[in-house]
């Protein structure tokens, strides 16, 4: 196993905050694969394809032209469950800026605050493991619910543009939290 940032062995457990996290491998798309069905609401709000678009190998699948050393693809763990999917990718689309690809929170764990509590920890790691100056997401402007989420977690939508998500454009906002 690497020695990844801030001293932590890849694959292992590492806490964040009162959960604990661990990278997400080629071996978890069965745990990824449940944790969509449970979690198939989420998955509706972007696409009425969401069944064959989104599986377990799907989201385990580097993005086109990333670096696997840039993308941070990590389970959160109360205990055994799988609560959280968080996907980071680092200076993109540019140096200093860090990307949140999914930040997916399990339907029995939101509206708790853990999702606040889950982007707070995240912010504080990438803060204190790079020289990070802006965090973006990109979110459709139909998930009221997400868009409200982001703005109260200190972002801004920079722009609106067209997305295509399964081979449908929908309209969404890049939003985006500077530091400097």
């Amino acid at each position: 196993m690497a020695l990844g940032e801030a001293g932590r062995i890849e694959g292992m457990m590492f806490p964040l905050g009162r959960f604990m996290a661990r990278d997400l491998r080629n071996d978890d798309a069965k745990m990824l694969d449940e944790f969509i069905i449970a979690n198939r609401d989420f998955f509706e709000t972007l696409t009425p394809n969401w069944a064959t678009e989104y599986t377990g190998e799907n989201i385990l699948a580097s993005p086109t032209g990333i670096k696997q050393t840039d993308r941070h693809l990590w389970g959160i763990f109360d205990g055994e469950k799988l609560i959280a999917i968080i996907d980071l990718i680092a200076n993109f689309p540019s140096q200093k800026t860090w990307s949140l690809g999914q930040f997916i929170i399990d339907k029995n764990y939101r509206l708790k605050g853990i999702g606040i509590y889950l982007y707070d920890r995240v912010q504080t790691y990438i803060l204190l493991n790079s020289d990070c100056g802006s965090i973006r997401i990109t979110v459709p402007t139909s998930n009221t619910v997400a868009m409200q989420f982001w703005k109260r977690n200190g972002f801004e939508s920079v722009r609106l543009i067209k997305q295509e998500v399964a081979g449908l454009l929908q309209d969404s906002a890049v939003m985006q939290a500077s530091f400097y």
